[in-house]
């Protein structure tokens, strides 16, 4: 009997026996439940806690893309270019390797440096409609040392845009990587900027030169042409709707389509490039071959060429630019007279 109560006694003492087994279980479940509680007390805290952190990101990137947005956009002037191109009246070009203008006037443009002639019109549309199109994107650089690094120093092309009233030069100067747009600045300010768009600034004088050595405008307003080669001379003319050819002394029928096709070929006649050291009056005075066009209104056009190597010299009686042509283009310009021979 005793052994059995000394038996049970340590039983009870450590808890090993059933009922003092379920006290511990849940004298032990009492922190859990207090934890499980407890945390849902703290849920409303957490979240809380969380949309306070999103806000606050929100807000941060908001702050950093206001920031970026005003410092990096291009101000509103004077970069915000407006150069239309009926405004333009003026344009001043400066290379390492050309100094030009260009000036409007009313039967087109002319360059008045460093020669005074007609400008190329191809070219001068194709400018003033990239100019217009313009459009700065972005500041890339505001440290003047990196100027050389995008081709804005003094390696650039400076291009002074004159419109009524006021002027402003631009320094181009090395494409983007992308190919797409162009490094610029303005004059007296050290900012580089990203523009869409490509001007072409050629440094190569013969680009800007117009190179229509003959424009007879409309074959329609011909109505006479005599033509002098070497040695040989005829003459085509329009009479009662067809036009008629005169070689000496005979006169007869021309293939009027023929006679229309080579004189469309002066509409205009283009050259490769100039004779800038020869005389136009010595041209005049000894060439060989020449053409002169008589228009419907009485007024005549000249035309002489002389051969020179493998090209030809050509010189009108509008002006004293001696243009430079292929060699091969005089078999157009004096067409045998019995291929004009109506069949």
């Amino acid at each position: 009997m005793i052994l059995l109560l000394s038996a049970a006694l340590p039983s009870r003492a450590y808890g090993t026996s059933g009922p003092t087994k379920r006290r511990g279980a849940e004298t032990a479940n009492v922190p859990i439940r207090r934890v499980a509680q407890s945390g849902r007390h703290l849920l409303p805290i957490m979240k809380k806690t969380n949309l306070l952190v999103l806000s606050g990101g929100v807000v941060l990137v908001l702050l950093l893309a206001l920031a970026t947005r005003y410092f990096f956009r291009p101000p509103a002037t004077p970069e915000t270019l407006d150069l239309r191109a009926d405004d333009i009246i003026r344009l001043d070009l400066e290379t390492p390797r050309l100094a030009l203008t260009l000036e409007r006037s009313e039967d087109g443009w002319r360059l008045t440096r460093p020669v005074h002639d007609r400008a190329e019109d191809n070219r001068i549309r194709g400018l003033l409609s990239t100019l217009d199109a313009l459009e700065i994107e972005a500041v890339v650089s505001t440290n003047p040392e990196r100027h050389t690094w995008y081709g804005v120093d003094e390696t650039g092309k400076a291009l002074t845009v004159h419109r009524n009233g006021d002027e402003v030069t631009l320094i181009f100067g090395r494409l983007s990587p992308d190919g797409e747009s162009v490094f610029l600045r303005f004059a007296n300010d050290p900012r580089v900027f990203t523009a869409q768009g490509h001007p072409a600034l050629s440094s190569d004088l013969d680009d800007w030169r117009s190179k229509s050595a003959l424009d007879l405008g409309s074959p329609a307003l011909v109505r006479r042409v005599r033509v002098v080669k070497e040695d040989k001379t005829y003459e085509v003319s329009r009479e009662n709707g067809g036009w008629m050819l005169h070689v000496g002394e005979e006169t007869v029928p021309a293939d009027s389509v023929a006679v229309m096709r080579w004189l469309s070929r002066f509409t205009p006649l283009r050259a490769d490039g100039f004779f800038d050291d020869m005389d136009a009056d010595e041209i005049r005075d000894e060439a060989p071959e020449h053409l002169t066009f008589t228009f419907r209104d009485g007024s005549t056009r000249s035309f002489w060429t002389r051969i020179e190597g493998k090209y030809l010299s050509g010189v009108s009686d509008a002006s004293d630019v001696v243009y430079r042509l292929f060699g091969h283009t005089r078999v157009m310009i004096y067409p045998a007279s019995g291929s004009l021979r109506s069949r």
